[in-house]
C-alpha cells in the first residue's frame, strides 16, 4: 500500500500544476520568453537551479544564443514542462528520473523516451530544519511530526515522500500559502516562532541554500543521520560540513541525490537545430570558462562538483541508465575540450 501511495503521489504531481499552498511560478508571471532562442525550466528564484541557470544564460550569451530562464516549482514540474511546452532544457533530481524509468519499465508511464542528459552537476542534499533546542536531532525521529515538504511538483516533495516510504509511513505534511520562496519563508517564520504549526521544514537543494544562509544567531539546527551507514532507497549519503551556514556548528550527515541538466529531442527539425546549436554553444562556453565559474562567489561550489573538467574530459562515460542517453552535441564537444589557459 505504501508503494502504491508513492506511485500515486508521483502520478498526481506529474499531472497537476496547482500547488497546495499557492500557484506554480511558471503559471503566475514567469514571463514571456519572447524572442529567446530557447528556455530552461529551473526552480524558485531563491534556489540553486535558478542561480546556475543564470550562469548558463551568461555562457550562451557569449556564444550568441539567448536563453530564457523560467522559475518553476522544481524537478517534477520541470520534466512536465520539458515534455509539454516550449522548454528545451531543465534541471532535475536524478532520483526522480530513476522513478520515471522504473514506471516506464513497468509499462505505467513513459515520459523519458525523448529525454537526454547534458551534464551531471552537483549533489542536492536534504535539509531537515528544526528549531534550535528541539528534542528532534536525528532523521529517524521525523515520524508523526508536522513537516513542510515544499511546493507541489518540487523535487523536495517527492524526495520526502520517498524518505517516509523507507520509514514505512507517510508524512504528516502541512501547507503554507504563497509561491515557493514565500511559502518557505512563512514555514521558517512559523518554525522560529514555535507557534505549533510546523516542527520540521524540508528543503532539497545544492549548498548553501539562500534561504538558510542567515545570521549565526538564527535558531536553526539540522537533523542528522543516526547511523552514517543508513540507506534510504535510491539516496546517497552526504555530509553538510560545519560552517556551511553561519549557524551550523557541526557536521551533519544527510541523504541526497545528484542534479542533472537535461534536454529533449526536438519536436521538429528546426527546433532540433536550435537545441544542437545551444548545446554546442554551452559546451564551448564551459570549455572556455569552467575555471571562472568555479571561482564565482554565488555558484562556485556547485561548479566544483560538476563531473567533468577540461583536463579530464570524461563526462560520465558510463550511462546512468540504459534508457537514458547523452545529448550528442555537448557530449562530443566536451569530450574533446582542450584545457583552457591558466
Amino acid at each position: 500500500m505504501r508503494k502504491m501511495w508513492l506511485a500515486l503521489t508521483v502520478l498526481a504531481l506529474a499531472g497537476s500544476a496547482e500547488a497546495v499552498g499557492g500557484e506554480s511560478p511558471s503559471a503566475v508571471g514567469a514571463g514571456d520568453c519572447g524572442a529567446a532562442d530557447l528556455a530552461i525550466a529551473t526552480g524558485s528564484p531563491k534556489g540553486t537551479y535558478f542561480k546556475v541557470a543564470q550562469d548558463l544564460k551568461a555562457l550562451l550569451k557569449h556564444e550568441g544564443i539567448t536563453l530564457c530562464v523560467k522559475p518553476t516549482n522544481g524537478t517534477i514540474e520541470n520534466v512536465k514542462l520539458l515534455n509539454q511546452s516550449d522548454v528545451q532544457l531543465a534541471f532535475v533530481q536524478w532520483d526522480y528520473i530513476q522513478t520515471l524509468i522504473a514506471q516506464a519499465n513497468r509499462g505505467e508511464l513513459n515520459v523519458i523516451r525523448n529525454l537526454r542528459v547534458v551534464l551531471r552537476l552537483y549533489p542536492e542534499l536534504l535539509h531537515l530544519v528544526v528549531r534550535k533546542g528541539s528534542p528532534l536531532t536525528t532523521l529517524d525521529q521525523i515520524l508523526d511530526k508536522r513537516i513542510y515538504i515544499g511546493p507541489l511538483m518540487s523535487g523536495t516533495q517527492l524526495s520526502v515522500a520517498k524518505l517516509y516510504e523507507g520509514l514505512h509511513t507517510k508524512p504528516k505534511s502541512v501547507a503554507f500559502d504563497g509561491a515557493p520562496a514565500v511559502a518557505y519563508s512563512n514555514a521558517l517564520f512559523s518554525l522560529v516562532n514555535n507557534d505549533g504549526l510546523v516542527e520540521i521544514v524540508a528543503y532539497m537543494g545544492g549548498t548553501p541554500l539562500d534561504q538558510l544562509d542567515v545570521p549565526a544567531d538564527t535558531p536553526y539546527q539540522l537533523l542528522t543521520l543516526k547511523n552514517p551507514k543508513e540507506r534510504f532507497g535510491l539516496f546517497d549519503t552526504f555530509t553538510i560540513p560545519k560552517g556551511t551556514y553561519p549557524w551550523l556548528d557541526r557536521d551533519v550527515m544527510t541523504v541526497g541525490s545528484w542534479a542533472y541538466l537535461i534536454t529533449r529531442v526536438g519536436r521538429n527539425e528546426e527546433e532540433q537545430l536550435i537545441i544542437d546549436k545551444a548545446l554546442a554553444g554551452l559546451a564551448n562556453g564551459l570549455c572556455k570558462h569552467i575555471r571562472d565559474l568555479r571561482r564565482n562567489e554565488r555558484t562556485g561550489q556547485t561548479w566544483q562538483d560538476v563531473s567533468w573538467n577540461p583536463s579530464n574530459p570524461r563526462l560520465d562515460l558510463e550511462k546512468p541508465d540504459p534508457e537514458i542517453t547523452y545529448a550528442k552535441p555537448s557530449y562530443g564537444i566536451l569530450s574533446r575540450c582542450p584545457s583552457p589557459p591558466n
